[in-house]
């Protein structure tokens, strides 16, 4: 398959029943809530792994699951890889008409201001053990490798100790440590927040199946270009943790007015 140096955007429609006969087909629970999951088994099968990644699932209670992607691949390469490989389940999956890709600017000017919307999954993998003290004075204790929710980092683990931290400022500060010279950020908030159960597999032999719970937030806000080239190669790597399974994809607009 062919691999071109421009960033693409994808945006293609999947049968969301279809795409939900993989949790009976692949043994997962039936009440796990990890769409990205599934849709991640698809596009994978159908484009090849990380071929269209990250993603970002736009609706996920109607018939159709609108999906948008980055990749770089052009479209004919997709729709070829996807006619001689695919699962016939998943490929029947697709609405091949819906398909669509336009190519990204190959710059990204220094100093452009952009507003954006991410979702995310805002987690710090410790290092080491820790143990922290609750507010009845309980004690908790964290292995090294453990994923913390950021807004729990900032609060109990961070050198300066920053307990009356809120989620929103916890979460920016995470947003920016991982955009690194791409970008900064000159506002950021919050605009929705769960809990979610990930089903994730181990790399055993067989792969066995597991849930962890881990915070979904989708963020907004304004950010300026830093590295142009650095803020090209974070739009094609995503930000953040489970990027394969429907975070980290930074999609963006003109500022208003």
């Amino acid at each position: 398959m062919r691999i071109d140096q421009v960033l693409y955007m994808v945006r293609l429609e999947l049968d969301a029943a279809r795409v939900a006969r993989e949790t009976i087909n692949r043994n997962l629970s039936p009440r796990n809530d990890d769409l990205g999951y599934l849709v991640h088994c698809c596009l994978a099968d159908l484009f090849g792994t990380g071929s269209v990644q990250p993603f970002r699932v736009l609706s996920e209670r109607s018939r159709w699951l609108v999906v948008l992607g980055y990749t770089k691949t052009r479209s004919e390469e997709l729709r070829q890889h996807a006619a001689d490989f695919a699962d016939p389940g998943h490929y029947a999956a697709c609405d091949w008409d819906g398909l669509a890709v336009k190519p990204l600017p190959t710059e990204w000017q220094t100093g452009r201001r952009l507003l954006f919307n991410v979702r995310v999954c805002p987690v710090v993998r410790l290092s080491s053990d820790v143990e922290v003290h609750g507010k009845n004075g309980e004690t908790r204790g964290y292995r090294a490798g453990s994923e913390i929710d950021a807004w729990e980092h900032f609060r109990f683990f961070a050198a300066k100790n920053q307990t009356d931290i809120s989620r929103d400022d916890a979460y920016k500060n995470w947003l920016s440590e991982r955009l690194g010279n791409a970008a900064s950020i000159s506002a950021a908030n919050i605009r929705s927040f769960r809990r979610l159960r990930l089903t994730r597999r181990d790399h055993g032999r067989p792969r066995k199946a597991g849930i962890l719970e881990r915070p979904d937030v989708i963020l907004q806000g304004d950010i300026t270009v830093g590295d142009a080239t650095a803020f090209e190669t974070l739009l094609g790597s995503g930000v953040g943790r489970h990027r394969a399974f429907g975070f980290g994809m930074l999609l963006l607009r003109p500022p208003e007015g």
